[in-house]
């Protein structure tokens, strides 16, 4: 019938670390920050392939660590955002 609405289900394209896709990108990830001669590490690939996913539990696992992540500006905003939802909710 033209002119109905089917619902339709959407899927949410946030980053979501699935141990089974991201958990040797992670590992590696780690082992790469333990060495003292690595001072940048890049992670590269196309999009929906993880990136962010893998660099949002990197994040988590190193909180009390020395080491720093620094990320693109849009990753930054996105963090204050969540940060101050956080905050709102409290």
């Amino acid at each position: 019938m033209p002119g109905k609405l089917t619902a339709v289900s959407l899927k949410s394209l946030a980053p979501r670390y699935v141990e089974s896709q991201h958990g040797g990108y992670l590992r590696r990830l780690e082992s790469a920050a333990q060495d003292p001669k690595n001072r940048n590490i890049a992670l590269s690939g196309r999009y929906g392939t993880g990136k962010s996913s893998v660099l949002d539990k990197f994040e988590e696992n190193q909180k009390d660590s020395t080491c720093g992540l620094l990320s693109p500006p849009w990753r930054r905003m996105e963090r204050v955002r969540r940060s101050r939802t956080a905050y709102r909710r409290s």
